[in-house]
């Protein structure tokens, strides 16, 4: 028996009621994997190479969202979780809004980015809306918090990892970043993020910029 929660009246998981479902299991009971499908080890460690160590937590994951559903999409997962909006970063130029919800300086963050305007194919959609029309709403990337960020990329890069764009960003500005290019089996982009000390901001929108611009490469 399964349950699950319809989001078809107001919208909002939060708000609806549950539904009870049933389910038969013509194989393993609770197995869920698929026919051909290959048994990952679960004993997976980090390599131990010197620079790999200046690569720690997860700083933030961002997903794709189209336009017409930014606001719902934000909003269902403020409802689910205890996050509130922190701030949006326009640009216009690339038709892209990147938004953020935090739960507190320090913790993870959940970054959405859409479209200001819905797809269109008489007009330039910007690398976001077009990435939405070809591989739909998933997560683009996720973002590692990284010491001696410079000495890391340059490493990176000489160990064959290929990056959509070049350290962007300063210490004078309070931040460093870089994305990867996607991983050819999963699609998702690593991007690796500096913050100075004294930074007390998330994003620049100098970088925000620079960054949805290089997404055009995928």
């Amino acid at each position: 028996m399964f349950k699950f929660l319809d989001n078809k009246s107001s919208g909002s998981f939060a708000k609806n009621k549950a539904i009870t479902g049933f389910i038969e299991w013509t194989g393993k009971k609770g197995d869920f994997t698929p026919q051909n499908a290959v048994t990952l080890p679960a004993n997976l460690e980090k390599p131990a190479l010197p620079h790999l160590a200046n690569i720690h937590g997860l700083d933030h994951a961002a997903t794709r969202v189209r336009a017409l559903e930014r606001n719902n999409a934000i909003i269902e997962f403020m409802e689910l979780t205890t996050y509130s909006f922190d701030f949006a970063v326009f640009v216009k130029s690339l038709n892209s809004i990147t938004s953020v919800a935090r739960l507190s300086k320090d913790d993870f963050a959940m970054v959405f980015t859409s479209g200001i305007e819905p797809f269109r194919v008489d007009t330039d959609p910007g690398p976001t809306e077009t990435f939405i029309h070809n591989y739909g709403t998933r997560v683009h990337h996720m973002a590692f918090q990284t010491d001696h960020i410079e000495e890391t990329y340059d490493t990176l890069k000489k160990d064959g990892m290929e990056f959509l764009v070049e350290l962007v960003g300063s210490e004078d500005e309070g931040l460093k970043q870089t994305f990867s290019a996607p991983s050819p089996h999963t699609m998702i982009v690593n991007e690796y993020i500096h913050r100075y000390e004294g930074f007390d901001g998330f994003f620049t929108k100098s970088n925000v910029g620079m960054l949805t611009k290089a997404t055009a490469k995928q």
